[in-house]
Protein backbone atom coordinates (compact mmCIF):
# COMPACT_ATOMS: atom_id res chain seq x y z
CA UNK A 1 0.00 0.00 0.00
CA UNK A 2 2.77 2.50 1.34
CA UNK A 3 4.42 1.70 -2.58
CA UNK A 4 1.49 2.19 -4.12
CA UNK A 5 0.71 5.76 -2.53
CA UNK A 6 4.60 6.86 -3.33
CA UNK A 7 3.60 5.84 -7.44
CA UNK A 8 0.43 7.69 -6.87
CA UNK A 9 2.44 11.15 -5.48
CA UNK A 10 5.02 10.41 -8.04
CA UNK A 11 2.78 10.67 -11.28
CA UNK A 12 0.45 13.43 -9.73
CA UNK A 13 3.99 15.35 -9.82
CA UNK A 14 4.75 14.66 -13.21
CA UNK A 15 1.52 15.78 -14.10
CA UNK A 16 1.69 18.81 -12.77
CA UNK A 17 5.17 19.78 -13.28
CA UNK A 18 5.68 18.36 -16.38
CA UNK A 19 8.95 15.59 -17.46
CA UNK A 20 12.46 17.68 -17.18
CA UNK A 21 13.50 17.08 -20.94
CA UNK A 22 12.34 16.15 -24.41
CA UNK A 23 14.04 13.94 -26.56
CA UNK A 24 12.22 13.35 -29.86
CA UNK A 25 14.22 10.48 -31.45
CA UNK A 26 11.53 8.98 -33.62
CA UNK A 27 9.50 10.68 -36.48
CA UNK A 28 6.26 9.83 -34.23
CA UNK A 29 7.67 12.55 -31.45
CA UNK A 30 7.15 15.10 -33.96
CA UNK A 31 4.31 17.03 -35.42
CA UNK A 32 4.43 17.91 -39.37
CA UNK A 33 2.46 19.23 -42.05
CA UNK A 34 1.66 17.38 -45.37
CA UNK A 35 4.48 18.84 -47.22
CA UNK A 36 6.79 17.27 -44.82
CA UNK A 37 8.17 13.26 -44.65
CA UNK A 38 10.36 12.22 -41.68
CA UNK A 39 11.38 8.46 -41.92
CA UNK A 40 14.03 6.91 -39.24
CA UNK A 41 17.17 5.48 -40.13
CA UNK A 42 19.84 3.72 -38.41
CA UNK A 43 21.49 5.49 -35.15
CA UNK A 44 18.69 7.07 -34.17
CA UNK A 45 18.81 9.69 -37.04
CA UNK A 46 15.96 11.23 -38.49
CA UNK A 47 15.71 12.05 -42.46
CA UNK A 48 13.56 14.70 -42.72
CA UNK A 49 12.48 15.35 -47.05
CA UNK A 50 10.77 18.62 -48.05
CA UNK A 51 10.40 22.10 -46.74
CA UNK A 52 8.47 23.44 -43.71
CA UNK A 53 7.75 23.68 -39.84
CA UNK A 54 7.70 20.90 -37.59
CA UNK A 55 7.00 20.97 -33.38
CA UNK A 56 7.79 17.95 -30.85
CA UNK A 57 4.91 16.29 -29.98
CA UNK A 58 5.46 17.17 -26.43
CA UNK A 59 6.40 20.40 -24.70
CA UNK A 60 8.36 21.19 -21.39
CA UNK A 61 7.40 22.88 -18.18
CA UNK A 62 9.31 25.82 -18.19
CA UNK A 63 10.90 27.72 -14.50
CA UNK A 64 12.17 30.79 -15.52
CA UNK A 65 14.65 30.22 -12.63
CA UNK A 66 15.93 26.92 -13.80
CA UNK A 67 18.08 26.45 -16.56
CA UNK A 68 17.61 24.65 -19.68
CA UNK A 69 19.62 23.05 -22.52
CA UNK A 70 18.38 22.90 -26.32
CA UNK A 71 20.60 20.74 -28.33
CA UNK A 72 20.62 18.90 -31.64
CA UNK A 73 22.87 17.70 -34.41
CA UNK A 74 22.34 18.14 -38.30
CA UNK A 75 23.80 17.69 -41.80
CA UNK A 76 22.78 17.31 -44.95
CA UNK A 77 21.69 13.84 -46.35
CA UNK A 78 23.31 15.12 -50.01
CA UNK A 79 25.76 17.01 -51.53
CA UNK A 80 23.97 20.44 -51.10
CA UNK A 81 24.13 22.54 -48.20
CA UNK A 82 20.38 23.07 -46.67
CA UNK A 83 19.51 26.40 -44.88
CA UNK A 84 17.04 25.64 -41.27
CA UNK A 85 16.45 27.02 -38.08
CA UNK A 86 16.08 25.46 -35.14
CA UNK A 87 14.95 26.08 -31.61
CA UNK A 88 11.86 26.35 -29.29
CA UNK A 89 8.07 27.57 -29.13
CA UNK A 90 7.12 29.49 -26.18
CA UNK A 91 3.99 28.93 -25.23
CA UNK A 92 1.33 31.12 -22.46
CA UNK A 93 -0.69 28.92 -19.61
CA UNK A 94 -3.30 28.17 -22.46
CA UNK A 95 -0.67 26.63 -24.63
CA UNK A 96 -0.92 29.73 -27.10
CA UNK A 97 2.03 30.67 -28.73
CA UNK A 98 3.72 33.70 -27.61
CA UNK A 99 4.78 36.13 -30.46
CA UNK A 100 7.02 39.27 -30.70
CA UNK A 101 4.43 41.46 -31.50
CA UNK A 102 2.69 40.75 -27.89
CA UNK A 103 6.06 41.58 -25.96
CA UNK A 104 8.48 43.24 -28.32
CA UNK A 105 8.28 46.96 -27.10
CA UNK A 106 9.18 49.96 -29.19
CA UNK A 107 11.41 51.83 -26.99
CA UNK A 108 9.86 55.48 -25.44
CA UNK A 109 6.22 54.79 -27.02
CA UNK A 110 4.41 54.52 -23.95
CA UNK A 111 1.49 56.92 -24.43
CA UNK A 112 -2.04 57.58 -23.78
CA UNK A 113 -5.05 57.56 -26.11
CA UNK A 114 -6.50 61.19 -26.42
CA UNK A 115 -9.48 60.41 -28.64
CA UNK A 116 -11.96 57.07 -28.27
CA UNK A 117 -10.63 54.32 -30.29
CA UNK A 118 -13.66 52.43 -32.36
CA UNK A 119 -13.35 49.26 -34.12
CA UNK A 120 -14.02 50.81 -37.25
CA UNK A 121 -11.25 53.40 -37.08
CA UNK A 122 -8.02 53.63 -39.27
CA UNK A 123 -6.49 55.86 -37.48
CA UNK A 124 -5.69 56.47 -33.54
CA UNK A 125 -5.11 59.80 -31.66
CA UNK A 126 -2.59 59.68 -28.86
CA UNK A 127 -0.87 61.97 -26.68
CA UNK A 128 2.84 61.29 -27.70
CA UNK A 129 4.08 59.11 -31.24
CA UNK A 130 7.28 60.86 -31.57
CA UNK A 131 9.31 57.18 -30.90
CA UNK A 132 6.41 55.70 -32.46
CA UNK A 133 7.51 53.65 -36.54
CA UNK A 134 5.60 53.21 -39.55
CA UNK A 135 5.62 49.91 -41.53
CA UNK A 136 4.06 46.51 -41.53
CA UNK A 137 6.05 45.24 -38.82
CA UNK A 138 4.53 48.13 -36.21
CA UNK A 139 1.70 47.11 -33.87
CA UNK A 140 -0.52 49.12 -31.28
CA UNK A 141 -0.96 47.70 -27.93
CA UNK A 142 -3.88 48.34 -26.18
CA UNK A 143 -3.73 48.79 -21.93
CA UNK A 144 -0.08 48.62 -21.21
CA UNK A 145 1.52 49.05 -17.99
CA UNK A 146 3.30 52.76 -18.26
CA UNK A 147 5.03 52.16 -15.12
CA UNK A 148 8.10 50.68 -17.37
CA UNK A 149 7.76 47.59 -15.59
CA UNK A 150 6.51 46.22 -18.52
CA UNK A 151 3.91 44.15 -16.10
CA UNK A 152 0.89 43.92 -19.08
CA UNK A 153 3.32 41.59 -21.46
CA UNK A 154 2.85 39.29 -22.91
CA UNK A 155 0.64 41.61 -23.71
CA UNK A 156 -2.72 40.16 -26.67
CA UNK A 157 -4.70 43.16 -26.75
CA UNK A 158 -3.33 44.43 -30.08
CA UNK A 159 -4.95 46.10 -33.08
CA UNK A 160 -5.62 44.09 -35.89
CA UNK A 161 -3.93 46.55 -38.03
CA UNK A 162 -0.39 47.49 -38.50
CA UNK A 163 0.79 51.22 -38.64
CA UNK A 164 1.30 52.50 -41.97
CA UNK A 165 1.83 56.70 -40.93
CA UNK A 166 2.86 58.82 -37.99
CA UNK A 167 2.14 62.23 -38.44
CA UNK A 168 1.96 65.71 -36.00
CA UNK A 169 -0.03 68.93 -36.73
CA UNK A 170 -1.04 71.35 -34.31
CA UNK A 171 0.47 69.67 -32.11
CA UNK A 172 -1.01 66.57 -32.06
CA UNK A 173 -0.25 63.09 -33.32
CA UNK A 174 -2.02 60.72 -35.62
CA UNK A 175 -1.41 56.83 -35.74
CA UNK A 176 -2.69 55.73 -39.44
CA UNK A 177 -3.61 51.72 -39.89
CA UNK A 178 -3.74 49.83 -43.18
CA UNK A 179 -6.99 48.71 -41.95
CA UNK A 180 -9.93 49.30 -39.17
CA UNK A 181 -8.39 48.62 -35.31
CA UNK A 182 -10.86 46.39 -34.40
CA UNK A 183 -10.99 47.48 -31.13
CA UNK A 184 -12.76 49.76 -28.90
CA UNK A 185 -10.95 51.55 -25.94
CA UNK A 186 -12.07 54.66 -24.35
CA UNK A 187 -9.79 58.00 -24.59
CA UNK A 188 -6.99 57.75 -21.45
CA UNK A 189 -6.29 54.06 -22.30
CA UNK A 190 -2.52 53.58 -22.15
CA UNK A 191 -0.65 52.18 -25.48
CA UNK A 192 2.53 51.60 -26.81
CA UNK A 193 3.97 50.07 -29.83
CA UNK A 194 5.29 46.50 -30.68
CA UNK A 195 7.45 44.91 -33.16
CA UNK A 196 6.59 42.04 -34.64
CA UNK A 197 9.77 39.79 -35.09
CA UNK A 198 10.77 35.50 -35.44
CA UNK A 199 7.52 33.36 -34.14
CA UNK A 200 10.27 31.21 -32.41
CA UNK A 201 13.00 30.90 -30.13
CA UNK A 202 16.17 30.20 -32.48
CA UNK A 203 19.05 28.31 -31.22
CA UNK A 204 20.20 28.30 -35.15
CA UNK A 205 18.22 30.50 -37.24
CA UNK A 206 19.50 30.24 -41.00
CA UNK A 207 22.14 27.61 -40.46
CA UNK A 208 23.18 25.42 -43.33
CA UNK A 209 23.23 22.20 -42.43
CA UNK A 210 26.86 20.61 -44.66
CA UNK A 211 27.36 16.85 -45.14
CA UNK A 212 29.80 16.81 -41.73
CA UNK A 213 27.24 16.79 -38.55
CA UNK A 214 27.16 19.74 -36.57
CA UNK A 215 26.26 20.67 -33.24
CA UNK A 216 24.35 23.45 -32.26
CA UNK A 217 23.42 24.28 -28.62
CA UNK A 218 22.37 26.84 -26.27
CA UNK A 219 21.45 27.42 -22.25
CA UNK A 220 18.48 29.27 -21.68
CA UNK A 221 16.99 30.45 -18.82
CA UNK A 222 15.24 33.75 -16.91
CA UNK A 223 12.71 35.92 -18.60
CA UNK A 224 13.75 38.57 -21.21
CA UNK A 225 10.41 41.06 -20.90
CA UNK A 226 10.55 43.72 -23.96
CA UNK A 227 13.41 42.39 -25.85
CA UNK A 228 14.29 39.85 -28.31
CA UNK A 229 16.77 37.17 -26.73
CA UNK A 230 18.29 33.10 -27.89
CA UNK A 231 19.42 32.78 -23.95
CA UNK A 232 16.09 33.94 -22.27
CA UNK A 233 12.50 33.07 -22.62
CA UNK A 234 9.64 34.91 -23.69
CA UNK A 235 7.19 36.88 -21.31
CA UNK A 236 4.70 34.34 -19.95
CA UNK A 237 6.42 31.46 -20.81
CA UNK A 238 4.76 28.36 -19.19
CA UNK A 239 5.98 25.61 -21.44
CA UNK A 240 7.99 25.20 -24.18
CA UNK A 241 7.87 22.68 -27.53
CA UNK A 242 11.20 22.05 -29.92
CA UNK A 243 10.93 23.22 -33.54
CA UNK A 244 12.41 23.16 -36.61
CA UNK A 245 12.06 24.44 -39.80
CA UNK A 246 13.36 22.14 -42.94
CA UNK A 247 15.43 23.38 -46.14
CA UNK A 248 13.76 26.76 -45.76
CA UNK A 249 14.85 27.70 -49.00
CA UNK A 250 12.97 25.29 -50.98
CA UNK A 251 15.82 23.08 -52.79
CA UNK A 252 14.31 20.58 -54.59
CA UNK A 253 15.09 16.31 -53.10
CA UNK A 254 16.97 18.35 -50.16
CA UNK A 255 17.57 15.97 -47.09
CA UNK A 256 18.13 16.78 -43.95
CA UNK A 257 19.00 14.82 -41.52
CA UNK A 258 19.24 15.04 -37.73
CA UNK A 259 20.04 13.40 -34.14
CA UNK A 260 19.79 13.66 -30.26
CA UNK A 261 17.38 16.76 -30.64
CA UNK A 262 16.66 17.50 -27.05
CA UNK A 263 15.36 20.17 -24.64
CA UNK A 264 17.03 19.55 -21.13
CA UNK A 265 16.62 21.08 -17.59
CA UNK A 266 20.30 20.90 -16.34
CA UNK A 267 20.17 22.83 -12.79
CA UNK A 268 18.83 20.02 -10.68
Amino acid sequence: MRMLTILAVLTVATLLHGAENITPSQPKDWSFGGGLKLTAQDGNIIAVGGTGLFLSQKSLTIDPAAHYRIAGSFRSGGSANIRFYFGATCLDAQRKPILPSQFLAVPGSDTVLTADCLPTDWQLSVKDASRWKSGKLYKVAFETDPSGKFADLPNDKLAVAAVTEVSKEDGKYTVKLENASGKFYPAGTHVRQHQDGPNHLYVAAWKEATPQWQEFSAEISGMSLEKLSTTQWRPGTKLARLCIIANSTGLPDAILEMRDISLTRIDD
